[in-house]
């Protein structure tokens, strides 16, 4: 429980704020549930940011919102180099 009250950053009524937002984008709530055991950073990430990355996908790239719990978390292909 430790590591995961880690992961998020933000007081509970905020994290539940963007909570509700994701299930009230039309996503199903055991779909919410499952993208954030896959990535909790998800809650980190303020209702307006979460928006517009939502608006992106459906709007300009023309995907279903339902694309976002298969692609909760990418991978990165190549290492950076420092």
């Amino acid at each position: 429980m430790k590591k995961a009250l880690k992961a998020f950053r933000g007081k509970g009524d905020e994290l539940q704020d963007r909570f509700d937002f994701l299930v009230r984008t039309g996503l199903a709530q055991k779909d919410v549930v499952n993208m954030i055991k896959i990535a909790p950073q998800i809650l980190n990430q303020k209702i307006n940011v979460l928006e517009s990355k939502i608006s992106f996908l459906v709007n300009e790239t023309a995907y279903p919102l339902s694309l976002l719990v298969g692609l909760v978390r990418i991978n990165r292909r190549h290492p950076n180099f420092v």
